[in-house]
């Protein structure tokens, strides 16, 4: 029954001495599962040095003891996690840069409640200081297929994307294409309630530019909706959101079923 009260604190992770900071980047994540049989599950991720953990919580049994999930090696600090969940679905896939600036994949099944292998690195090269900036971000591309996922990620030369068909165990060469003569400090991904997908950038000029994922390339708009954005010490604000607006009450979710 529903007490609306919270519950007893869990300590999922003690700190390490390698050189894991909790005021450098954010190397922490939590989601839902959102279908199958363990829907209502929360999953939670976060780096301790150079591993990244999980821990799993549901309503009969709490949380789980955390466990480690992937080892990016000697030296390679955890600064930046993003876990996308799927909609209506079992699975997740995480993203993972470290101080070195280089980004991963891992993918999650919450059926059999199970993280796949780490990848191999998707770009070795990430913009701006991994201390800082967060130039990358991975979305559930519904819109493509059941099994689509994206991921976008600056380098040091241009903003580049990639795609996966099934859930993120693989992942398709990188890819750019002439609206990414960019580099980004900052990423976001968001897919609206048509299953269309946004990609939003804080490029090397400060400016903010925004796209829409086509299907097969990035659709490019004529206006730029902001300059002069706010660069702080190191670009260390994420400073823009994007939002999508949810369905109206009683408006059918896309892709949801008939009650």
């Amino acid at each position: 029954m529903d007490t609306n009260t919270f519950g007893a604190k869990a300590i999922l992770s003690l700190p390490v001495t390698n050189g894991q900071n909790a005021n450098l980047g954010d190397a922490i994540a939590v989601g839902y599962v959102l279908g199958g049989t363990n829907v209502g599950e929360a999953i939670a991720v976060w780096g301790n040095g150079q591993y990244v953990y999980s821990a799993r919580w549901s309503q009969a049994g709490g949380w789980t003891a955390g466990a480690s999930i992937a080892d990016l090696g000697a030296g390679n600090t955890v600064r930046w996690l993003r876990l996308a969940a799927e909609p209506q679905g079992a699975r997740m896939v995480l993203a993972v840069e470290d101080v070195n600036e280089r980004i991963f994949t891992i993918p999650y099944n919450g059926t059999a409640r199970v993280w796949g292998s780490l990848s191999a690195a998707h770009s070795t090269t990430a913009y701006g200081n991994a201390d800082y900036n967060r130039p990358f971000d991975v979305v559930w591309n519904t819109g493509g297929g059941a099994n689509s996922v994206l991921l976008a990620y600056s380098d040091t030369t241009r903003v580049r994307y990639r795609t996966s068909s099934d859930g993120g165990s693989t992942w398709t060469l990188e890819q750019s294409q002439d609206m990414t003569a960019y580099q980004a400090y900052w990423v976001q991904l968001v897919k609206d309630p048509s299953h269309t997908v946004h990609l939003g950038i804080h490029n090397n000029a400060d400016d903010l530019r925004v796209y829409t994922w086509g299907g097969s390339a990035w659709l490019i708009p004529s206006v730029v909706p902001s300059a002069n954005l706010e660069p702080a010490t190191n670009h260390a604000v994420e400073p823009f959101a994007i939002a999508t607006y949810p369905p109206r009450p009683g408006q059918r979710r896309p892709g949801s079923p008939n009650r």
